[in-house]
């Protein structure tokens, strides 16, 4: 199954990360709003913001996702994660690549481009679109403090 192209500069390579099954079938949902029909425009919503307020410097801790499978007896179980592929904007992956680069070596934080995607989506879900919430203020007041994200940004 190939990518879709929701905006003409993705670039090749895919940030590769896992999400557990729930945040998928969440973040699916998300991706059916008219303003962005896709996942990785959904993902590139998501890492604009995550680079503009830098929640990890404010607390948010990095998390580390988890693998797909298991092994028991020797057999394979799946753990109820999933691999996603994550195709930003070229603009936007260089500037998400410069942040973790600027993490590991000023900051010191052993971060890794899954960590960091995982993390932003993690922090999405939780805080700014968070399932079953009525309000959507933060993401609003996002919107108000950094401008409103369009499809042509990265």
């Amino acid at each position: 199954m190939g990518r879709r192209k929701s905006f003409e500069n993705l670039a090749e390579q895919p940030i590769v990360t896992r999400v557990p099954d729930s945040s998928r079938s969440r973040m699916k949902e998300l991706a059916k709003s008219p303003s962005r029909r896709s996942i990785n425009a959904l993902m590139a919503e998501i890492m604009h913001y995550f680079l503009l307020e830098k929640p990890y410097e404010k607390g948010l801790r990095f998390r580390i996702p988890r693998f797909t499978i298991r092994f028991e007896n020797g057999a394979p179980v799946r753990t109820g994660w999933r691999q996603i592929n994550i195709y930003l904007p070229i603009d936007l992956k260089d500037r998400m690549t410069a942040e973790i680069e600027r993490l590991r070596t000023e900051e010191r934080v052993p971060v890794l481009p899954a960590n960091f995607t995982f993390s932003a989506i993690f922090w999405w879900l939780a805080t700014v679109e968070p399932e079953g919430e009525e309000t959507r203020a933060y993401y609003d007041s996002l919107k108000k403090t950094h401008g409103e994200w369009t499809r042509g940004e990265g």
